[in-house]
């Protein structure tokens, strides 16, 4: 598998993660607040990748490309429910 590929694939999927708020940062903090736009630019970004070069990557790399972006959608819908649910709770609290 080409390093390069790997390396662009793992630090796109760490830095989406850290947009979510799923792994801490470079400061080995976790992020105050989620940003699920910023990673799902991202994930979008990588989706567009895995078209783009349909039929030209070995298949270690398709299938950490195709892993990545199947976690990474996974915990951005997660994110997005658990938000939801939070923006619901605090509503019902006003009232």
């Amino acid at each position: 598998m080409s390093a390069v590929f790997q390396d662009f694939v793992i630090q796109h999927g760490q830095t989406a993660l850290v947009m979510l708020g799923r792994m801490p940062g470079t400061n080995g903090r976790l992020i105050g607040e989620p940003d699920p736009e910023a990673a799902k630019i991202l994930i979008d970004q990588m989706e567009m990748i895995r078209e783009k070069t349909q039929g030209n990557l070995l298949p270690e790399e398709r299938d950490l490309l195709d892993r990545s972006i199947a976690v990474l959608q996974k915990d951005f819908s997660n994110v997005m429910e658990i938000m939801a649910q939070s923006r619901s709770d605090a509503e019902s609290r006003e009232y």
